[in-house]
């Protein structure tokens, strides 16, 4: 094999119950893990394809693990969190 990849994230922008759409994550916040990071990057490109500018339009924070995410996501410190598909049947 000479090169490979994959097509699709692994990756979901999951927010809190009462935001609706994209427009309501403007102003709002984003965690991540580690800035320059797997679920960094693909923030900054779900925010891209969402028509928001990352960082200008919602702030992306390095909050660090799976339990540190889901905490501040579920305490409404952020917005949304980036989170790997098997942890959002956690977040469910």
């Amino acid at each position: 094999m000479i090169a490979g990849g994959v097509a699709t994230s692994d990756w979901w922008l999951m927010n809190r119950p009462n935001i609706k759409t994209a427009e309501q994550l403007r102003g709002g916040s984003v965690a991540t893990a580690v800035f320059g990071g797997t679920s960094d990057s693909f923030a900054r490109i779900a925010l891209k394809r969402l028509g928001l500018t990352p960082v200008k339009d919602a702030a992306i924070l390095q909050i660090g693990g799976l339990a540190e995410r889901l905490s501040t996501l579920e305490t409404g410190r952020v917005h949304a969190a980036k989170l790997a598909t098997t942890d959002v049947f956690i977040a469910q």
